[in-house]
């Protein structure tokens, strides 16, 4: 029997495959993208399907921006099925959509100025964990980020943006430079996930990433911010 979902999905499986096919990506089709109403269940698998669509994205053989169908908006309209949880920074250059190449309904992304972790992002990612079965969440800094290079500095600008500036000093006052300090800021706030009760019972896999704005590469930081998984920004 044929339902709506198998035959949207051999149908957008198809549309990729033309798309990959015309950029010499027909490798990658079948395994490297994620389809509408697939389910993932393994957290290296997301790994895998971020790693291939930055790798996509550093290429410029991207999918994402040929996507935009109604046969893609109707496979997503009544449920989602993300693989992965991405935490980032507000600023405008950094879009994980882009630098990642997913499509609507491939990952559940939480931005915030210095990619800081509140209640509210908690919250969030509670519901993806526990409600949506994500087995990923991954926190993401970048180069030249403003609010960690001011809470490194030092400098003092009132408001609220001082309530975040002070979050994320601490991380900074050991940090003999921008890079060391917004690798530190992302494995603080990956660590407060860490320990959140919903992901420890969920078993939901949580690391940091490093994206260079210049290279577009992402650098998948291990627990410790210093090891590396899969591939770096200058490989």
């Amino acid at each position: 029997m044929v339902t709506l979902s198998s035959f949207l999905n051999e149908s957008y499986l198809h549309e990729l495959k033309v798309f990959a096919e015309y950029d010499g990506l027909d490798k990658v089709a079948k395994a490297d993208i994620h389809l509408p109403a697939e389910k993932v269940s393994d957290w290296q698998v997301s790994l895998r399907y971020l790693e291939s669509g930055n790798q996509r994205y550093r290429e410029n053989k991207t999918i994402n921006h040929r996507l935009g169908s109604k046969e893609e908006r109707d496979s997503i309209k009544d449920s989602q099925q993300p693989f992965a949880v991405i935490i980032a920074c507000s600023d405008s250059r950094t879009i994980p959509e882009f630098f990642f190449d997913q499509k609507p309904g491939d990952i559940f992304v939480i931005r915030s100025a210095g990619n800081t972790i509140d209640v509210t992002a908690l919250g969030s990612i509670e519901f993806a964990a526990e409600y949506l079965m994500v087995p990923l969440v991954m926190v993401v800094g970048h180069s030249n980020c403003g609010v960690v290079n001011a809470a490194l500095k030092g400098g003092v600008y009132g408001g609220n943006l001082q309530k975040v500036i002070d979050i994320i000093r601490p991380q900074t006052i050991n940090c003999a430079d921008l890079l060391q300090a917004t690798q530190a800021n992302i494995h603080h706030h990956a660590s407060i996930i860490r320990k959140n009760e919903v992901i420890k019972r969920m078993g939901v896999k949580v690391i940091g990433g490093y994206y260079d704005i210049e290279t577009g590469g992402v650098t998948i930081l291990d627990d410790d911010a210093t090891s590396r998984l899969g591939y770096s920004s200058d490989s």
